[in-house]
């Protein structure tokens, strides 16, 4: 058995969802504002209880996205979440939703910059990317800041970010 992953910051801690979580998951990620960049749009608490249930148990299993909740410390309440897609050749997929009342305080980029570190520790993925809607202005600007480059666009026309092992140590980007 192996120990449940959990990555903390001075605010968060992150670790796997539960189907605990389906009622706060459900509660944003149901919110107009929130889920017209997501492709996952849960119409009841069954939704998002059936989406947690349908992520990977576990990390780095190629093929799976497993979900994690951004927990906030210090009032201990389920505040977003964020997928990792682990993609064969040593890729991994982001994406990453707030709640609405908890964005524009650096929440997003503490928990992203911590969960990108994470994935380019052993086993060592080789580049980490996001796709994000061209609507979605806030994620563009946290895609950039923490020095993710453009790399194109995805078939639904949405820009996709990526940034390498190496680039990502070298980076000399304020949080």
């Amino acid at each position: 058995m192996t120990a449940e992953l959990i990555i903390k910051t001075t605010r968060l801690r992150l670790k796997r969802l539960t189907i605990d979580d389906a009622g706060a998951v459900f509660a944003y990620r149901s919110l107009p504002e929130v889920c017209r960049f997501q492709s996952f749009r849960p119409a009841a608490v069954a939704d998002a209880a059936a989406f947690i249930a349908g992520t990977a148990g576990g990390p780095d299993i190629p093929g799976t996205w497993f979900q994690l909740g951004i927990f906030h410390r210090e009032r201990q309440v389920l505040i977003g979440d964020i997928g990792v897609h682990f993609l064969p050749g040593g890729e991994a997929e982001l994406g990453c939703t707030l709640t609405p009342s908890f964005q524009g305080r650096g929440y997003a980029a503490e928990a992203v910059t911590e969960v990108i570190s994470w994935l380019f520790r052993p086993p060592n993925r080789r580049c980490v990317f996001c796709t994000i809607d061209p609507g979605n202005t806030p994620s563009l600007k946290l895609a950039k800041r923490l020095g993710l480059k453009p790399a194109g666009k995805s078939v639904n026309q949405e820009h996709i970010f990526k940034i390498e092992r190496g680039e990502w140590s070298a980076r000399r980007v304020p949080v």
